[in-house]
């Protein structure tokens, strides 16, 4: 577990607090996917309903999935760098700043929206 300074860098993110709730949630593995909910025996399944191919984790939710993949292409992130760490408090930390972050953010919460 990281210790409590490794994550300020959320709460430093300029977006409203439900979106750096989410991507806290999302750092602390708290966001109830379909992975999650199985290995807590919540859920018979751990396949993601949309797609029927992948398990539902947070990262297959909001980026690898063909949907989540359509989204982020619409809004210009197209390059393999972007789709490219396993970590997502790595994705997550590297594209929630910069120019493009409004953006990032945005499609972040579109994307886990589009899933509920």
């Amino acid at each position: 577990m990281h210790n409590s300074n490794s994550w300020t860098w959320i709460w430093k993110i300029a977006a409203p607090e439900k979106i750096k709730f989410f991507i806290w949630c999302a750092c602390h593995n708290a966001i109830p996917t379909l992975s999650l909910l199985c290995r807590r025996n919540l859920a018979q399944s751990d396949i993601r309903p949309r797609c029927s191919t992948s398990e539902e984790t947070i990262l297959h939710c909001i980026r690898d999935c063909n949907t989540a993949q359509s989204i982020w292409n619409s809004l210009g992130f197209r390059s393999a760098e972007f789709f490219n760490p396993s970590d997502p408090e790595v994705w997550l930390r590297n594209n929630s700043s910069g120019n493009k972050a409004p953006i990032f953010l945005a499609g972040l919460w579109w994307n886990w929206r589009a899933r509920n």
